[in-house]
This record gives structure tokens, C-alpha cells and sequence, in this order.
């Protein structure tokens, strides 16, 4: 299996203590998912509290990033290989601190070009976290695709 460079995590505690650079397995993509070729990432709220073992936490961190899609799952269809994305990881999954990831499609988005590799990997919390704020506390409607608007 071809492998990849990845940042380890190895046990609760201080980024300088605990975390590692090892060899790992680029992983393998299932029908719903991609495999992406990291460009950059970013480190957000849940990296810092997963290294501090407030949450479970798999052996690679990270969830925000952004990339190249080498490869496609047989089921998607909104991307493609070259696309490049900006994604959030899941639980579960390894993380973006290394070469390649596998995320699930739905959690990808096509990179805005007017932003940079490393503003594209900050994107993914803040803009959940955006919507989320629009959503839930202004109680905006949700977008219907036909165009209209429905009221929840």
C-alpha cells in the first residue's frame, strides 16, 4: 500500500511532547468520499482540545484543510480529480495533518480562487460556525432551490 508522511498524535499533552512525524498508509477511498492532496491546514478549537484529551481522538489530528482531489469515490458527482477543495474532517476519520486525506464529499467545497491555499483551510469552521449564527439564532429561512424562500 503507498504510503505518506503524516503528524502523529501520541498521547494527551504538550504539541512539543506529543506530536510526532511518522509513515503511514495513504488511506483508501470509499464510494462516497475523496481523496485529497493536502495543501495546507489549519488548526482549530477541537485540534487543541483533542491534543489537551478532552476528546477522543484518532492517531492523526486536524480537521480543516484544503487540497487537490486526486481521486473520486464511484458515487460522487461534484467533483472531480484536480478539483481544488477546502474541506472539515469528521470523527472517526484520521485528520489533515498529513499528505493525503480521505474526507467524505459533503464535507468538501470548492476552493474560492481569491483565496490562497492557507486562508481556504481556515474556512472550513468559520463558516459553519457563520451559518450556524444564521440559521439557529436569526432564524433566517433556509434556501429552497426552485428559488423561493420557505420559513422553518
Amino acid at each position: 500500500m503507498p504510503q505518506q508522511k503524516a503528524i502523529h498524535y501520541t498521547k494527551p499533552g504538550k504539541a512539543s511532547e506529543v506530536l510526532a512525524l511518522t509513515t503511514i498508509d495513504i488511506p483508501k477511498v470509499e464510494a462516497n468520499d475523496l481523496l485529497v492532496k493536502l495543501k495546507a491546514c489549519a488548526v482549530n478549537p477541537v485540534d487543541t482540545k483533542i491534543r489537551e484529551g478532552k476528546f477522543p481522538a484518532s492517531d492523526v489530528m486536524g480537521y480543516d484543510a484544503a487540497g487537490i482531489v486526486e481521486e473520486v469515490g464511484s458515487s460522487v458527482k461534484d467533483f472531480k480529480k484536480g478539483d481544488e477543495v477546502y474541506y472539515s474532517g469528521a470523527m472517526g476519520r484520521r485528520g489533515s495533518t498529513a499528505q493525503y486525506g480521505v474526507i467524505g464529499y459533503r464535507m468538501a467545497g470548492h476552493r474560492p480562487k481569491k483565496f490562497d491555499w492557507v486562508e481556504s483551510a481556515c474556512l472550513p469552521l468559520v463558516t459553519v460556525t457563520a451559518w450556524e449564527l444564521l440559521e439557529e439564532h436569526f432564524n433566517l429561512p433556509q434556501d429552497d432551490p426552485t428559488g423561493k424562500q420557505k420559513d422553518k
